[in-house]
C-alpha cells in the first residue's frame, strides 16, 4: 500500500490534556476529565469516559489537521470497549431485572464513533474495531485501506478506559485516548510526516512506558504520538512484547 500522510494528532490521558502536553511531559493535575466539546451536555451526561476520550482526541486531531470533523472517514478502536457501562448494565439486570435504556444505548462497541458522527453530522464511512493487543494496528489498517481505495482524509482514534475493580487483577492501567488524522495525499503546508510499511515484525525493541499505561491496550498510541510529535523517523511498535505489528514513520521536507 502507498504511504499515508499524517496531518494531526490528539492525546488525552489523566494529567496530559493534549499531544503537546504529552510529548513535553507537562503534567497538569487539573486534567481529570476530557472536555469532549463535540458532545452537548445533555447527551454527554450519559456517556462513558471512553467515549469522551475518543471524541476529545478526534477533535484535537481534526483541529490540528485543519479538518472539519464532519467530513473525514472515522475508525474507532478499543480492545475492551464500553466495559464500565456494560458491567453496570449487567449489575442492574441482576439487581432490578432490567437495564437502563438511557445507559444501554451507550454500551455498544461503536458508541464513541456513533456519537462523533451524530455530533458532527458526519455521514462518511465509520466503523469500530476490537482486536486485543493489535487494536491500534488493525484500526490503522482499516483506515489505510479506506484511503487507498477512496482517497481523502480519515481519523483513527483508539481508547481504553480503566477496567472495573474486580478485573484490575487482570490488568490495571490509566485511561487513554489517542487519535491520528491521515490523508491519502500530501496537502499544502503539511507536516511532511507519513506512515509506511504497516506490517508484523519480530525482534522489535520492547517499548518502554510508565507503569500507568503499559498494560493499556491503546498504550502503543503514545509511542506513535511521541515519534510523530518529535518527528523521529524509524520503526514504531504498535504492540508491546517485542514482536507484532509496527509501522515505519518517515519525515520528508515540509510542503
Amino acid at each position: 500500500m502507498k504511504p499515508v500522510h499524517v496531518t494531526g494528532i490528539g492525546v488525552w490521558t489523566p494529567g496530559y490534556a493534549s499531544a503537546q502536553d504529552w510529548v513535553d511531559r507537562r503534567y497538569d493535575p487539573a486534567a481529570t476529565h476530557p472536555p469532549a466539546r463535540l458532545l452537548n451536555s445533555r447527551i454527554g451526561r450519559y456517556t462513558s469516559l471512553l467515549t469522551r476520550m475518543a471524541l476529545e482526541v478526534i477533535e484535537q486531531a481534526a483541529n490540528q489537521a485543519g479538518l472539519d470533523p464532519g467530513k473525514p472517514a472515522m475508525v474507532f478502536g478499543s480492545a475492551n470497549g464500553e466495559i464500565q457501562i456494560a458491567i453496570e448494565q449487567l449489575d442492574m439486570i441482576r439487581q432490578e431485572g432490567v437495564p437502563s435504556p438511557a445507559r444501554f444505548k451507550n454500551s455498544v462497541h461503536n458508541t464513541a464513533v456513533g456519537h462523533a458522527a451524530i455530533a458532527t453530522g458526519n455521514m462518511n464511512f465509520s466503523t469500530a474495531i476490537a482486536a486485543g493487543s493489535s487494536t491500534l494496528a488493525m484500526s490503522l489498517l482499516e483506515v489505510w485501506v479506506w484511503l487507498e481505495t477512496h482517497g481523502g482524509d480519515a481519523i483513527v482514534s483508539v481508547a481504553d478506559e480503566r477496567l472495573p475493580p474486580f478485573l484490575e487483577n487482570v490488568a490495571n492501567f490509566a485511561p487513554l485516548g489517542v487519535a491520528v488524522a491521515l490523508s491519502a495525499d500530501p496537502t499544502p503546508g503539511s507536516s511532511g510526516l507519513r506512515l509506511s510499511a504497516l506490517e508484523p515484525r519480530k525482534d522489535l525493541d520492547n517499548p518502554t512506558l510508565d507503569d500507568r499505561w503499559i498494560e493499556n491496550p491503546s498504550a502503543p498510541g503514545l509511542l506513535l504520538a511521541d515519534a510523530l510529535m518529535r518527528r523521529q523517523e524509524g520503526i514504531v511498535a504498535l504492540e508491546t512484547g517485542g514482536e507484532g505489528w509496527s509501522v515505519d514513520v518517515q519525515v520528508q521536507p515540509e510542503a
